[in-house]
This record gives C-alpha cells, structure tokens and sequence, in this order.
C-alpha cells in the first residue's frame, strides 16, 4: 500500500513569495500615502507660508549708515565732524570672474596708484593697494575699500574702463573729519572697523539687559576706540537707516520701496570743557619746550645724561569746578589718518615705546615722581597732624623739629639721627646750602633738608601716624584715579609700608627689599622713591587747594545735544571730597607758593620775571601766582622737568579767602632737566597769554595749509628778486 506523496518544497517558496509581495505592496502604498499628504500640507495647509517666504526671498534691506554725533569745544566750534570721501572699492567675486592674474592684478594697481598721485590724492603704492585689496577684515559678499579721498576724476578713470578694471569703482562714504588736525587728538580719540570681539561684547551687554539693540551694529561699522569717542559711543553713534528693494533672481534691483524706507538718524553731539584755541597753544608750547630742553643739552656738553626731552604733557583746569580746559600730550597723532584702518606695522609706531608711543595720552596713562612739587602735601601733613580730618595740632615743636615759623640754616646736607655711614646722608639738589628756612620758605627755595628732617620726623616718632604724608596724599586725590571720563586712567602709587611688603612678597627679584625704612620716609617726603602720579593728578590736587578743598573730579565733557541741538544732558561738577584747611594753615603753604613767582630767590622767579634770561615779564604784584617747581630723579635718565601753578591768587598778606583763581597749570617734561629751566617758562608763557587775554585763535588744517605755502610763495619770491639783484 502506497502512502501520501511528500509535500512538495516547491509550494512553500510560492506561499513565501507572495507574502514578500504583499509586504512590498504595503510599504510601497504607504509610502506614496505619506508623499501626496506631504504634498497636500505643502501646496494647500502650508501653502501660505511658504509663499511670504518666497515672496520675503526677492527683497533685499540694506542698512544705510548714519552720521556720527559732532564733538565741539567750550566755544562751539567744531573739532571732529563727518564729510563725504572718494573710496575705490572692489567687488573680489566680480575680479575674481574676470579671470585676472596676479601679475595683470599688481600691473592695475600700480596703475591706479599713479592716477590716484598724479591727480593731488594720497600718496599712495601698488603695494599698498595690495594689501588692502587682500584684507582678511572683509567678506568676499562685500565691497572692499583699498584706496580713500581719491580723486574725483578716478571716478570717470575708472567708470570709462570696466574691461580694465573689472570689480572696481569709486564710491562716496562719510568718514570723520578734523578740521583742526591733530589737535585735542588724545581727548577726542579717534573710530576704526568694529571688531567681532566688540560685535560679542555689544551684544551680549544689551542681552544681559532683556533688550535689542537701539543702534544695531554690523560688520565693518565704526566704533569709537580711544578718548571721548569711545567713552561716549553710544551717544556719538547715529541710528542706522534702512531701504528695502526688489531683485530679479540674479540680483538685479527692480524697484525700491520707498514706502517702507526708514531714514537714518545722526547721532548726539558732545559739547566738550575744552577751549581748542588754548589746547592749540598748549600742544605748541609742550612741543616748543621739549625742542628748547634738546638745543640746550646740546649746545651744553656738560648735560649727562643728555637731554632726549622725547616726551611729555601738559594741563589746564579750572579750580572752581574742575572743567579740564586744555590737555596735551607729546608726541600726538593725526586721527585723520586712522580713518581707513591701521595696519600692523601702524599700530606698533604708535605703540612702540622706541618711538614714544605717539597714541599714548601722557596726561592720565604715565605716571611719573612727582618730586619737590610733592612737598605740598607733606608740608599739609606736618601742619595738620595727628588728625587729618579735624586740622588739630601738627609736627612741629617736638623734638628735633623747629616750629613752622622758626628759621633754620643747613649746609647742603641732612644726616638721618641714630644713623651711621653715607647711606645716612641726604642733600640738597647740588648740594647747595639754604639760609634762614621756615615753613614758607622752604617752599619758596625748596629746601629738600627741611623735608627730609620731616619725613624723618614721621616715621621715628611713635606718638604720629607713620602714614600721616599718605593720608594728605589720598585726601588730595593722589594714588587713585580721578574718574575723568576718559578711558585708561592710571592710579598711580604712594607708597605704603604693607604695599612694599605685597611687592617684594609678590616680586622679590624686581622688589628685592621688603622692610620700610626711615629713608624710604625721607624720599617720600620729596616726592621720590616709588612714589607715582599722572600729571592730570598733579594739577588736580593744587587746583583742589587753590578752591579751598574742594576735590572735583576732572571733566572734559560739558553736555550731551541732539543732532537738531536740543539738550539732553548736561554735566556739572562733579565734587568727589571736601577737606577742611584752616585758613591759617592754608595761608603760611599760599605764602611758600606765592614766593616761588615772587620772590628773587623763588625758584620760578626768572621764568616769570627777567624775558632777558627766557622769562616773561608777568605782573607777579597785580596776579599773584602760586606755583612749585619739580625736578625728578630717573635712573640713567636725565631728570623729569615739573611745574605747576594757579592763579591770579590773593596776596599772601591779606589771606587767602577771597580770590579762587580761574587756571591752574601742570607741564610734566620727560628727560628735560630741572623744572625751573624747562617746565617752568613753558607755563608762565601760557599764564601770560591767559592773564593778559591773547590766547591766539587756532588755526585748522585748511588755514595751517595756506600760510605754509604763502610762506614758501614769499620765501621764493623773495629768493628770485635776490637772485636778480645780484647779477654781473
């Protein structure tokens, strides 16, 4: 009997393969399902949407720049502005397209480079060209400026040969413009190419506030990098307008919409303190003084070190508010020529110590020892001891120190008590003996002995505050910055015992001694040692006793206006500390001052009194002056020339309660000698032309332009109608 025939394997695979058919259906259906409802919400739920976004694709908004805030003087005129430059501009991508070479490439800009010379434009290379054509600090989405205030007639140069210049053209752009040159160039600061680190930081400063920023910056925009410029950014800063237009789906504009245009709006203008006819004269006058210390030193080879007199710097404030009136500081630069960016090589010249740092504002960022001008505020220390704060009793008559009214004679030289070997002895500058010095008086002839025996006096005796010449230091707002509104104001240092303690701890290679000694006290008291301030310090602490006491913080900014002139701010004085001074006290330091101008022995007295010897002949009986001289010792240096002043004060016999002077004056001289040679006559020049109303008007660039070549059309007429008379 025969059994079932096997099942066949055959029927298996044929059950097998339309399940995978099956499968394969299901998926496939499914997929084409999810598409046309994909295709559904696009074209019908979506679609909408998707049309504002096409649409929003053909419209370009382009950002129109606004004009920056004017910055004027005291007087209303105007010493920063904007104007419109000649820039040749190149698109990279359309040059790129042309298919140039590098050797056609360098062949065009030479070319250009001599159409730009040739047409009165900046001197001007190929390479320089070159160089800005390759900036990194563009986007090949945007034009780059390689050449400003070219030519106008590049403009049809150019234009006329687009087959010989692809990519390029010549566009106008506002810049900044200083019609007085490089005057005030340290105050106001100048603007260059936002960076991406200031880009970052903008926006983060105004996320960190919940908000969106008012003036939208973008790549390439200008920003304020120094002086008022950068510390007023946000005013100075104009909003930026907005023009909407249509293009083609090649780029091409087809229309604007004129109805969605938002105008620019310029920004704040800042109204300064500063008086730019004094500032004129004062940078002249630094420079001058700088010029006469060089010919000196070098026309006397006793003079070792010689005198490099490099640099220096000089300040006018007004004691009864502290309104910063002039501020200068050598060697300066022209802010003009920043306008296009700097280069590297640029930024080291201004920067390079070899070459004095020209971008450097010497009157709050150096730091100098201040020397004998110093002796004011140890002579305030001594009257006013033990109490700073309540002007009770003071050093004088305690042992080994004669009274403030006693007279004292020493020989050139002060030997510290209990003390043993030529580390111990002290003297005077050359060693010349003094006659007949009280307290006045050592003010007067500058008597480094009579502050040595005080600064002795202070750190020996237990019974007085070791820190009592500091304290008097701080009150008159010295090691501490003034809070002008200017950015990278130095503090400058009075020295502590902790702080040298933190130095040498900190240090000990540069600070190799850690202990106060008693001589650090005795250099201290004459303003040496490690003792450092700004000359804008300076100034401000004798302009804070000639008001009274009154510390002011310095201002070089008056108001903030809207571009159509409407105030919106306006600063006053800034009163930062009120010190008490006795009035019988005040009037023994006015006294020494008063007799530095005044008195045959003065040590300002032929600066202000004999013109035959470099002097004026200032009415000293009329406008009492009050000043100190400084003469700084530097290591391997020639020693630092200071001076300052105030005035006209009262006369030292009726007080000095009535008068607050208008001007106080602080030159600080680096490398250029004694201060009653070289800082001295320098300032009583300025107090002349202050006093007697003759400050000469500035001239700007334009009007400096046009008396230099008269100058020369005179020089050579003169050198022809020479030439002629003296023919065979």
């Amino acid at each position: 009997m025969r059994g079932r025939p096997p099942v066949s394997g055959h029927t298996m695979n044929d059950d097998s393969t339309r399940l995978r058919f099956r499968l394969v259906g299901i998926i496939a259906v499914s997929l084409f399902v999810a598409m046309f409802a994909r295709l559904w919400f696009v074209q019908v739920v979506d679609a909408e949407s998707y049309q504002e976004e096409a649409s929003a694709n053909i419209f370009r908004h382009v950002a129109t720049p606004a004009p920056r805030g004017h910055i004027l003087d005291a007087n209303e005129k105007v010493i920063v502005d904007n104007r419109l430059s000649n820039v040749l501009v190149v698109d990279r991508q359309a040059f790129a397209r042309a298919g140039v070479t590098e050797a056609q490439r360098a062949d065009m800009l030479v070319l250009l480079a001599e159409e730009i010379n040739a047409g009165g434009g900046p001197l001007v290379k190929g390479s320089d060209l070159e160089r800005a054509f390759d900036s990194e600090n563009y986007s090949n989405l945007e034009e780059v400026p390689i050449a400003w205030d070219v030519p106008e007639d590049l403009l049809i140069f150019v234009g006329e040969r687009p087959d010989t210049f692809p990519g390029l053209r010549v566009t106008k752009r506002i810049v900044r413009d200083y019609p007085y040159g490089s005057v005030a160039a340290h105050v106001v600061g100048y603007v260059g190419a936002i960076t991406g680190s200031e880009l970052d930081a903008i926006a983060q400063r105004w996320e960190e506030r919940g908000l969106e920023a008012p003036k939208p910056y973008r790549r390439r925009d200008d920003i304020g990098k120094t002086g008022v410029e950068l510390l007023f950014e946000d005013e100075l800063r104009g909003t930026p307008g907005q023009r909407v237009y249509e293009v083609d789906n090649r780029g091409n504009i087809v229309r604007e919409l004129v109805d969605q245009r938002v105008e620019p709006v310029p920004g704040n203008d800042i109204a300064l303190t500063i008086d730019v006819d004094l500032q004129a004269m004062v940078e002249h006058e630094l420079e001058a003084a700088l010029r006469r210390a060089r010919d000196q030193s070098r026309s006397d080879p006793a003079n070792d070190p010689a005198f490099a007199a490099p640099a220096g710097s000089a300040v006018v404030l007004d004691p009864q508010d502290g309104s910063v009136r002039a501020m200068a500081s050598y060697p300066t630069y022209e802010p003009a020529d920043l306008i296009d960016g700097v280069s590297a090589e640029e930024w080291r010249e201004l920067n390079e110590k070899s070459n004095h740092s020209p971008i450097l504002n010497r009157a709050i960022q150096s730091t100098y020892a201040p020397g004998s001008t110093f002796k004011l505020l140890t002579a305030h220390a001594a009257l006013t001891e033990p109490s700073i704060s309540t002007g009770t009793g003071n050093i004088f008559g305690t042992p080994g120190v004669p009274d403030y009214y006693e007279k004292v004679d020493d020989d050139g030289s002060y030997t510290l008590r209990n003390c043993e070997g030529d580390r111990c002895v002290f003297y005077n500058a050359g060693r010349l003996p003094t006659y007949a010095v009280d307290l006045p008086r050592s003010l007067t002839v500058s008597s480094d002995t009579y502050y040595y025996r005080l600064g002795e006096a202070f750190w020996i005796k237990s019974d007085f505050d070791d820190e009592a010449i500091q304290n008097s230091a701080a009150v008159f707002g010295l090691g501490r910055v003034s809070g002008i509104e200017l950015p990278n104001e130095k503090s400058g240092v009075i020295p502590t015992e902790e702080l040298k303690q933190q130095r040498h701890r900190d240090n000990p290679e540069a600070f190799p001694f850690g202990d106060w000694f008693t001589g650090d006290n005795v250099n201290l008291a004459i303003g040496q040692g490690d003792v450092s301030i700004t000359p804008l310090q300076l100034v401000n602490a004798y302009a804070t006793f000639a008001n009274g006491g009154t510390l002011y913080s310095p201002s070089v900014v008056a108001e903030i206006r809207a571009h159509d002139g409407e105030l919106i701010q306006e600063f006053g004085p800034r009163v930062r500390d009120e010190i008490e001074l006795d009035p019988a006290q005040a009037d023994l330091l006015m006294q020494g001052l008063v007799g530095v101008t005044s008195q045959a022995d003065g040590t300002a007295f032929v600066p202000f009194n004999v013109p035959d010897e470099g002097g004026v002949n200032f009415p000293v009986e009329a406008c009492p002056i009050a000043a100190k001289t400084g003469t700084a010792e530097v290591n391997d240096k020639a020693d630092t020339s200071l001076f300052v002043a105030f005035g006209c004060t009262d006369d030292p016999q009726y007080g000095v309660s009535g008068r607050i002077p208008r001007y106080a004056v602080a030159a600080v001289l680096e490398e250029s000698g004694f201060g009653s040679s070289v800082a001295a006559p320098m300032v009583a020049n300025l107090m002349l032309a202050l006093y007697e109303d003759t400050v000469p008007s500035a001239l700007t660039a334009a009007e400096r332009a046009d008396a230099f070549v008269a100058r020369n059309d005179t020089a050579t007429t003169t050198t022809v109608v020479e030439g002629e008379g003296t023919g065979p």
